[in-house]
């Protein structure tokens, strides 16, 4: 078992690795070469590599970035509906969690981003622009914690731009 590993491993690097003494491409692209003629795979390389605009392939830097939780609610809370919900259709989940948390006082601004595997919510909070602030989510992550529905809330696992 070790020995085939070893021996995959030795082909792996052999063919995909350039050595460091040798000048040249690993032998892979020699052996892609006549495929990639045949098929035109260079149709598909990136626009920035064939001289185009490097925009066109690169996410948007303009998207809104809004801080996100992971919510672990009770079962009987109705928002745990909407999360079964958008398991099996996400807009109709969505519309769900959004007509409910417009009844909730503590959940007015927040939106269902998506799931966890083990059934956690991911919300992200929309209601006004000083939401980035460290003292504000700290503030709505206490706002979350005050629901009696609400298990655990935590924001620190989040950081980037929301779908």
């Amino acid at each position: 078992m070790a020995f085939s590993a070893v021996l995959g491993a030795s082909l792996a690097l052999i063919v995909l690795v350039t050595p460091a003494d040798r000048a040249g491409s690993p032998l892979f692209d020699e052996l892609m070469r006549p495929i990639e003629e045949r098929f035109n795979l260079a149709t598909l390389s990136s626009n920035e590599l064939l001289g185009g605009d490097p925009t066109v392939n690169t996410p948007s830097n303009d998207r809104a970035v809004y801080p996100r939780f992971i919510i672990r609610f009770e079962d009987s809370a109705t928002a745990a509906e909407a999360l079964r919900s958008f398991r099996e259709n996400r807009t109709r989940g969505r519309e769900l969690f959004d007509a409910w948390a417009e009844t909730e006082e503590r959940f007015k601004g927040f939106r269902l981003e998506g799931l966890t595997p083990s059934g956690e919510a991911v919300i992200s909070y929309r209601g006004d622009e000083s939401a980035n602030d460290s003292n504000r989510i700290r503030q709505l992550t206490r706002q979350l914690l005050d629901a009696p529905f609400v298990i655990y809330a935590d924001s620190s696992q989040f950081v980037g731009p929301a779908g």
